[in-house]
Formats: C-alpha cells, sequence, structure tokens
C-alpha cells in the first residue's frame, strides 16, 4: 500500500472540518423557528447557506487540485478512479443544488410564504443528507486508498 500524500491528507483534513462546521451552521440556522418570521428566518439561513457555498467550493477546489487529495488517491490506488469520479460529479451535482437553493432563499426572504419556507427548510434537509453522504464517500475513498480513518476529529 502507497503512503498517503501528508498535504493532501492535511489539506482534506481541514477542508473535512470545515465543510462539517459549515453545515452545521446551516443546520442550526434552519432549525429556527418559522412561523410568522419568514423574512427573518430566510436571511438567518441566506447567511449560512453562503457560507457553505463558499466552504463547498474551496472544497472542491482543494481535493480536485493537481496536488490534492483526488490526485494523491489515483497514484496511489488507480482502482479507485471510479470513486474519484463519482465525487467529482457529485461535487458538480451539489454546488448546482446549493446554487438553486441560493436562488429560492433570496426569493423567499423578499416576497416568501410560510409554505414555501417550509419548502425550501425541506430542500436543505436534503442538501445536508447528500453532504453527509458525500463526506462518508469521501472517507471511504480514503480509507480504500490508505487504510487511514480522515474522519477523525468530527
Amino acid at each position: 500500500m502507497t503512503e498517503a500524500s501528508p498535504a493532501a491528507l492535511s489539506t482534506a483534513r481541514a477542508q473535512r472540518a470545515d465543510l462539517w462546521r459549515h453545515m452545521t451552521a446551516l443546520e442550526h440556522a434552519v432549525s429556527h423557528p418559522l412561523p410568522g418570521r419568514v423574512n427573518a428566518w430566510g436571511s438567518e439561513v441566506h447567511d449560512a447557506l453562503v457560507d457553505l457555498s463558499s466552504g463547498f467550493e474551496h472544497h472542491c477546489a482543494a481535493v480536485e487540485a493537481p496536488d490534492g487529495l483526488f490526485a494523491s488517491v489515483l497514484e496511489a490506488a488507480p482502482r479507485l478512479d471510479h470513486a474519484i469520479r463519482r465525487l467529482a460529479e457529485e461535487h458538480i451535482e451539489i454546488s448546482a443544488l446549493i446554487s438553486e437553493l441560493l436562488r429560492e432563499v433570496r426569493t423567499l426572504t423578499r416576497e416568501g410564504t410560510e409554505e414555501e419556507g417550509c419548502e425550501v427548510r425541506s430542500q436543505i434537509t436534503g442538501l445536508l443528507g447528500r453532504l453527509s453522504q458525500h463526506r462518508q464517500r469521501a472517507a471511504d475513498l480514503v480509507y480504500e486508498a490508505y487504510a487511514v480513518d480522515i474522519g477523525v476529529g468530527d
């Protein structure tokens, strides 16, 4: 088994922790009361979603960089190419979902109803689930490549 690139693992761990922090902040914002405060709720959620968006962009850039985690794993374990491609495709899908949710939340803060707020809350909960699954697949990828648990410290 090839040794993991310490720099790539360190960066991936930091990005993973940062992404978790943004996910937790978004979950916290989404769980605030909605009835009678759609605009305020939407504003809080928007701010947390903007932070998550930025954190996710940094995550994608870091792990997909030429010296990032994906390149390191591919060098160590070429058999994991399919898993890497799947994670990279998820980056595109999740980024698009975050962008769509940002548009919906912006609209909600201007003219939204409680019913629309509940729908957005449900969609964001789905996003958080997808992100959690994505993080799990990434941890599995690292473990398959290096027998290292990248999830330590969550």
